[in-house]
């Protein structure tokens, strides 16, 4: 049986032209759900393949359970909750955590890359947190901006204005603890309990200030906190916008500084709420790193509002929303 369906292989005659080189040829069930989906051969390159193929969810054995754990990660539930909830193991979850955590990285990346977010004022700060133990300290750098959006409602005006901060990008990174930690820290290091550890805060402002490049206007202005270490990196990386650093809220006369810190405040009270391993005196937290930076890839996606389904298909530039 002849068919119009193109062949998955990019080097394959049939990818660009199929003309009758595609036949069907069986099918076969999934087991999580027993659909029948077809099989094809292709007569040019001999290869076998389906119509999941191409899928991002392609040898998956529960791609099901995939946007349920999207949205019970951003709801203050922790993994083995998860794994019971949707009756399944911890190993699943941990697993496409991961794997979540890359499609959402990739998705945002090409967001920002094609432009679709713009600001005049961006927020920049930083959240402490720690991978399995106090003693091994993270940073989480943030940058957002604060968005409005009309709703209808039951009141004079017949409509309310609602304030969310968009998030542009988190980095996690290690610094050295401090305080009485930083003892307990090396006593642990000399017995070989802990691994040795370096400050690369200063690759994460890099990495973070780089992605507000492409969101922020050339005459845009960034706004944080005092800490000294922001100055030369934002010079670096964003000349022409004003950086304007404040020590609290109650010293700022421009509206649009104030919200940027708003975003950045609101940003990471969300994440301290709706994210399970940052809430405080709670029993989960991160064993590594990559963990860590998987859910908050998420996470942003999440708080971003982009469709799930749009970010398992992958972006399409052709498909612009503003």
């Amino acid at each position: 049986m002849y068919i119009s369906i193109k062949c998955p292989t990019t080097t394959c005659i049939a990818h660009l032209s199929p003309n009758g080189n595609v036949i069907k040829k069986g099918y076969y069930k999934t087991k999580y759900n027993s659909q029948h989906n077809p099989r094809y051969f292709c007569k040019c390159c001999k290869k076998h393949f389906s119509t999941h193929t191409n899928f991002e969810t392609y040898k998956q054995k529960r791609p099901d359970l995939n946007e349920d754990i999207y949205n019970l990660i951003n709801s203050g539930v922790g993994i083995r909750r998860i794994a019971k909830l949707l009756k399944c193991s911890t190993r699943t979850i941990q697993d496409k955590i991961i794997w979540l955590g890359k499609v959402c990285r990739d998705y945002h990346e090409d967001y920002l890359t094609n432009g679709l977010l713009q600001a005049e004022f961006v927020g920049f700060d930083e959240q402490e947190s720690y991978i399995h133990t106090r003693l091994q300290p993270v940073s989480l750098i943030i940058a957002s901006y604060k968005t409005s959006k009309t709703i209808p409602a039951k009141n004079k005006r017949g409509f309310k204005i609602i304030h969310k901060p968009k998030i542009i990008d988190i980095q996690v990174e290690d610094f050295l603890a401090k305080g009485h930690l930083a003892k307990i820290f090396q006593e642990q290091l000399s017995l070989g309990l802990l691994p040795p550890r370096t400050d690369t805060r200063r690759r994460g402002y890099f990495k973070v200030l780089h992605s507000v490049k492409k969101v922020i206007s050339k005459s845009g202005t960034l706004v944080s906190d005092q800490k000294r270490a922001y100055n030369l990196v934002v010079a670096s990386i964003l000349p022409t916008i004003t950086h304007s650093q404040f020590l609290s809220r109650k010293v700022m006369g421009n509206t649009g500084e104030k919200e940027a810190i708003q975003s950045i405040n609101f940003a990471c009270a969300n994440m301290r709420t709706y994210i399970s391993r940052l809430q405080r005196k709670s029993w989960c937290n991160s064993k590594s790193k990559e963990y860590l930076q998987a859910v908050v890839d998420i996470h942003i996606c999440f708080n971003n509002e982009y469709s799930f389904s749009d970010i398992l298909k992958g972006f399409n530039s052709d498909k612009l929303v503003s």
